[in-house]
């Protein structure tokens, strides 16, 4: 899937899931659950119907942002090992009374 295809099928599929949609792939059709779509979105779902098919097939993966190692469904996204240390979580408070 070429990266044009993947944002098309990401763009339909963001304002569906906003909705509150699920979006499934049966037997080569398409299914959509849980929510009322507009008929401006339904249309714009079949303008695009293969990219959306082939993207839920099969949908891309990106490494982590510094490593590369670890696969995420988003680009940019940086893993548990890679992320800067947090501070302590340790409780501040004054317990001596």
């Amino acid at each position: 899937m070429t990266p044009a295809a993947s944002n098309a099928a990401r763009g339909v599929l963001r304002p569906l899931t906003a909705l509150g949609a699920r979006i499934t792939v049966e037997g080569g059709r398409l299914h959509i659950r849980g929510a009322t779509v507009p008929p401006h979105l339904l249309d714009t779902l079949r303008a695009h119907r293969g990219a959306v098919l082939e993207y839920l097939a099969a949908p891309p993966t990106y490494g982590c942002g510094r490593c590369g190692r670890y696969a995420f469904a988003e680009a940019g996204v940086t893993c548990y090992w890679c992320r800067p240390a947090r501070p302590s979580t340790a409780c501040h408070h004054d317990h001596e009374r």
